[in-house]
């Protein structure tokens, strides 16, 4: 069922009751979002459906003390009931020493995300475009493929007692299929856009199929240390996490790798890793954070240096600098991860790699210590063995555990050509290029 409902609107309404009720600081923001799905399972187109949503997230304020809640429910009544039981709430907690009101700056934002009505409109065909995946995957070398297409339309808006008013509409659409030649040779393709134009059905199906071709008959191999080429896909889920933990909260908690290396040479010069807001031609983003102040670009590595967390109005004050524009009301957190192209081709890394794995995806990875940046992680799909420069036999049944700060040292090749990555492993939009990580630890993954 359709929502008919402004949410710019529901956003003042919530700021007038919470204001009226006697909050100091007051910060409301709303989400309306509406999901196209389309689900297939063995070649076959299994589910079409439409979601809607919406919900508001309200900050408060009250005599130096802070809480936050999320309702869905936006009637006016609705609406009332929530914002003062919050307020009623808030005032039953012990008053916080981080307390710092809310930015009341000229609040002037930049470019909002992309919006492409295409993506949205009743006559774009989104079970064809499904088709397209499945025909392609099927064409180059699999038997069957499954996997998931979602397109959205999100209207998000703030409003807050110290003035900043925004509100902007974007789109996207992900694509993410695995493909099988026998049961244990699979592939994953992947394609995600802001643009109808930019998703390539065709081409991420072509790829889940030629990988679960060339993964037929997988052996395993010796335990040890590789050389270990990450596709985009791969190299994604760790670029996220450098990110993540770039984040004031946790280096203020002490559960994060990142904040001693701040100031420090942490990997090869050419390594440059950003957060932006609204990237030109991206994928998600904002213009605004949780605050009211405006998204920007922050470098967390700059030519090989860590340089810069990420900050929220709380965060900013115990580390005596400004907010990044990154808030998350509790934790500020990134928006784009933006990691720069090299100069090699991905050609050239295989040729170059004398006792190495490709790992074309991943899934499972956890954190054995977040203050170190030790995880694991499970290879999935295709992996092949390199040999003297020549991919010799695809394999599986691995494991592959070691630590990010170490990764960042070991990082010796970054391709040219850039890849958005964004799906259920990698929740940050992220833009890298494949890499390369020199005697990573390889163990067989218990069964």
């Amino acid at each position: 069922m359709k929502i008919d409902i402004e949410i710019h609107r529901v956003c003042d309404t919530a700021l007038n009751i919470a204001m009226a009720s006697g909050a100091n600081d007051v910060s409301i923001v709303g989400e309306r979002k509406r999901e196209n799905m389309i689900r297939f399972s063995n070649n076959t187109v299994t589910v079409v459906k439409t979601i809607e949503t919406i919900l508001i997230q309200a900050y408060v304020g009250v005599g130096r003390r802070r809480m936050i809640g999320v309702s869905s429910n936006v009637s006016q009544e609705g609406i009332r009931r929530f914002v003062t039981n919050l307020i009623k709430a808030c005032r039953t907690l012990e008053p916080s020493s981080d307390y710092v009101a809310l930015p009341s700056e000229p609040f002037r934002y930049g470019s909002s995300p992309a919006f492409d009505k295409l993506i949205i409109d009743e006559d774009t065909d989104l079970v064809d475009i499904v088709k397209q995946s499945i025909n392609a995957a099927i064409d180059s070398g699999a038997k069957r493929a499954s996997g998931s297409l979602l397109g959205s339309d999100d209207e998000t808006a703030i409003t807050t007692s110290a003035g900043a008013h925004r509100a902007e509409r974007s789109t996207s659409i992900l694509l993410s299929l695995r493909a099988f030649a026998e049961k244990n040779a699979s592939g994953h393709g992947l394609s995600c856009s802001a643009n109808l134009s930019g998703l390539d059905a065709a081409g991420a199906g072509k790829r889940a199929g030629q990988y679960a071709k060339r993964a037929l008959n997988p052996h395993t191999c010796t335990e040890g240390k590789y050389d270990l080429i990450l596709t985009p896909t791969v190299a994604a889920d760790i670029f996220q996490h450098i990110g993540e933990f770039a984040s004031a909260f946790y280096v203020d908690l002490g559960v994060s790798f990142f904040g001693d290396m701040i100031g420090k040479t942490v990997a090869r010069d050419s390594l440059n890793i950003r957060d932006r807001g609204v990237v030109k031609g991206g994928f998600g983003g904002r213009s605004f954070d949780d605050e009211g102040l405006a998204t920007r670009e922050t470098y967390l590595v700059e030519n090989g240096q860590a340089k810069n967390l990420l900050h929220n109005n709380v965060t900013s004050k115990k580390f005596a600098t400004d907010s990044t524009g990154n808030a998350g009301i509790i934790d500020p957190h990134p928006w784009n991860i933006i990691v720069d192209e090299g100069d090699q081709r991905y050609e050239e890394l295989v040729k170059d790699t004398k006792r190495g794995i490709i790992v074309t995806n991943n899934w499972y990875t956890r954190f054995q210590d977040m203050r170190s940046g030790q995880y694991s992680t499970l290879p999935r799909d295709a992996a092949f063995m390199i040999e003297n420069g020549e991919i010799t036999s695809p394999i599986s049944g691995i494991r592959i555990s070691d630590n990010i700060p170490r990764q960042l040292r070991e990082m010796d090749a970054i391709t040219r050509g850039r890849e958005w990555i964004y799906w259920w492993e990698v929740r940050v939009p992220t833009l890298t290029p494949a890499i390369r990580l020199r005697n990573v630890p390889v163990t067989r993954a218990s069964t």
